[in-house]
């Protein structure tokens, strides 16, 4: 509770702060690398990895730079063409979020807890019906 009372009421303040974190360069490319050896590594031990391509609260997604979003669509599609076990499930296909929904920049409230956790329940075993990712020799 202390560092929830530390934090800054002010959502479009800590908006532009946490956009300002947010950024293409070194780090990102360090972040993507780090990523493409995980999805590699879990398509060798035959393991799928889903990506669910979500939203923050528009508060945040307006302060953001829209050429990180961008460069984080072009990475994952081509991380798809690349390794046959990596799903990505775009935000078009998750349940709606609206403004009011979200607690703070990031967080949704108990309802739309709720009606993701549905969403994401019946996905989850659609994707139990999907044939086994086979392991690769490397």
């Amino acid at each position: 509770s202390q560092y929830n009372t530390a934090l800054a009421v002010d959502l479009e303040a800590r908006a532009l702060e946490a956009a300002g974190k947010s950024r293409l360069g070194g780090e990102s490319e360090f972040q993507k690398a780090a990523f493409e050896e995980f999805v590699a590594r879990c398509q060798r031990a035959g393991r799928r990895v889903i990506i669910l391509d979500g939203q923050n609260n528009p508060i945040l997604t307006r302060q953001l730079d829209p050429a990180v979003r961008v460069d984080m669509e072009a990475f994952l599609n081509q991380m798809m063409a690349r390794y046959s076990n990596l799903v990505v499930v775009p935000g078009t296909a998750l349940p709606p979020q609206a403004a009011a929904d979200y607690e703070d920049l990031t967080h949704v409230n108990p309802e739309a807890q709720s009606r993701f956790t549905a969403w994401l329940a019946e996905f989850m075993k659609a994707q139990l019906n999907q044939a086994p990712v086979a392991p690769m020799n490397r």
